[in-house]
Order: C-alpha cells, then structure tokens, then sequence
C-alpha cells in the first residue's frame, strides 16, 4: 500500500495576535463574521483535526512496514521468527473523537471522520493483538496461526482506515480554504501589506508542495519539469513582493509591533530554505546524472539519509516555514 504523504497544515490559534490588539480583534472579526464555523469553540475542534493530520502518518509506517514485510501466512519474509508490528497508537484521534459532537458542526466532515475514528479503532484493536502476540512469541507454538488469521482483517480495516482518511483530509483542506479566503479578504480590507503579500506566498508554496507530495522519491522524476519551473517561479515572485512589503518599517510595526524583528528574519531564512529545496528539485529534474545520484544515495542508506530536493526534504522545509509564518502573526 502506498504510504500518503501528509500534507503540512498549520493550526490556527487566537491568542497569536495577543502583541497586537487591533490585529487580534480583526482575526477575531474575520473568524466569527466571514466563516461562523471558525469561533473560539470551532478553532478549539479544528485544531483537533489538524493534530490528528500531523501525526497520523505513524499509522502508514508502521502498517506499510509490517505489510511489505509479511506475507498472507503472517509470517515474515525477510527474518526468522518475529512479526514487523508495533502499536498505532495516535494519541490526537483520541482527543478528536472527544471533539467530533462538540458545536460548531462542521458537517460532511465530522460525518466522514466518525467514520474513520470507528475504522481507526477496529484497526488498532486488531495491530494490538498482534503486537502482544508477537511480543510473548506465541507464534513459536502456534506456527503463526493467529498471525495468520488476523493477516486479512488487518489488511482489510487498513484499507477501510486509508480510505476515510482521504476524505477526512479532504474536508479539512476545504475548511482552511475558507478561513485562508477570508483571512486574504481581511488583511486587503485592513491595509495589511506585509500579512496580505506573506499568505499570497504561502499560497503559492502550497500549491507546490501540493504537486510535489503526489509522487515520492522513487517516483519524483515523473513530475513535469516545465510545471515545476512555472510553481517555483511564481513561488518566488511572491516572495519577492513579501520581501519588499516587509522592508517598510512603519508597515512592519503596524501589523506585527516593534520588537518582533527576529521573528520575522527567522521567517525569511526558512523561507528561503523552501525556496532553496525546491530549487534543488528542479535541478535534479534536470540533470539525470544528479537525479540518479540522489536516488543511489536514498537507497544504499536505505532511506536514513535523505537527499535535498526530495519530496520529504521539501516537506519538512514547508513545516518549518509555516512554524515560522505562525510565530510572527
């Protein structure tokens, strides 16, 4: 099964704007007036979904792991005696689905993670028993017969889970759609240039990572090299613009104080670290000598050393930013 790349969202938080209280009570105003779903209490649950997307990959690693290394027999292929196994254990579904009645609704979407909560827990159930199973070796007495047994049920609730995760991502996608159309709205209404031109940017860095994450590394010479030049270039157009906005001093401490400089200068290099990454991409593109370079490199370390320029290099670089971008709200 193919691992999903996650996709980098970042959580919203009220109390960011506490520095400056004209821009906190627009971001509240933009929050409760353009988008009734996003209110104290709506940020409070939907930050419970973006919990969850950050960490669910750990479902993917493990499973993927145990699945490319067993065959239906629940035996392993490549070690003698033992299962490839470990708990999925997301500690953020737990705090979701303690979340998912609470008001506001937030419609198809808590529907469709309902249902993944119910799919996940099936499928945690199951990966436990194998797990305590493997741990006191009982497959030594039982020639794997339970391992065996639990094989199609475990494949079967995984691919259940992977589905309704897929919509689930997708509703949450769509509401931070809307709350990043009426935070544009607002930062143009306000005269917000810096914080207008930084969401413009960070807009266009999406849409990147959003084409890069559809293949891996194996696979990341199929990306359109003409389509990645023409995502960076207006990535790094943007960026340009922001850098200009950001120079107007008097701009700057309109919208984020005085004394957040720092702030804003360790915004700017990661910036420029995902810029730089996604350069590399591009050059590996390219230049097929380069490519098979990294692509040797991610396979002789057996992916503990991960080249620049990959989709995962690209991936932590976006983190980062948006870390960044957040601070200096």
């Amino acid at each position: 099964m193919k691992k999903l790349m996650m996709m980098a969202l970042a959580a919203l938080v009220l109390n960011a704007c506490n520095s400056n209280s004209e821009k906190k009570n627009a971001v509240e105003k933009m929050i409760t007036s353009d988008n009734p779903l996003m209110t104290a209490e709506g940020i409070d649950k939907f930050n419970a979904y973006i919990d969850y997307l950050n960490e669910k990959n750990r479902v993917y690693t493990i499973l993927d792991r145990y699945f490319d290394d067993v065959d239906k027999t629940g035996k392993s292929t490549t070690r003698d005696g033992g299962i490839p196994i470990s708990t999925i254990t997301l500690y953020p579904i737990k705090k979701l689905s303690e979340k998912i009645d609470a008001e506001p609704s937030f419609g198809q979407l808590d529907k469709d993670a309902k249902a993944l909560i119910e799919a996940y827990e099936s499928l945690e159930k199951k990966v436990k028993q194998l797990d305590d199973y493997n741990k006191i070796k009982e497959y030594m007495s039982d020639d794997y017969a339970k391992a065996k047994e639990l094989y199609p049920q475990i494949e079967a609730d995984y691919k259940k889970f992977e589905a309704l995760d897929i919509l689930v991502e997708r509703g949450i996608a769509e509401v931070q759609q809307k709350v990043r159309d009426a935070e544009l709205k607002n930062f143009k209404e306000m005269g917000y240039e810096i914080s207008y031109s930084k969401s413009i940017f960070l807009e266009s860095s999406r849409d990147f990572l959003n084409y890069v994450s559809e293949k891996d590394i194996n696979s990341m010479q199929e990306l359109d090299k003409e389509k990645v030049k023409t995502l960076i270039n207006k990535m790094s157009a943007d960026f340009s613009l922001f850098n200009e906005k950001a120079e107007d001093q008097k701009l700057f401490e309109k919208e984020f104080g005085a004394n957040n400089q720092y702030k804003l200068d360790s915004f700017k290099r990661s910036a420029q670290t995902y810029i730089a990454q996604s350069r590399t991409l591009q050059e590996l593109l390219n230049s097929p000598a380069k490519m098979k370079e990294a692509l040797h490199t991610f396979t002789f370390h057996r992916g503990m050393i991960v080249p620049d320029g990959t989709p995962d290099k690209i991936l932590t670089a976006f983190d980062s930013m948006i870390r960044d971008s957040n601070n200096i709200m």
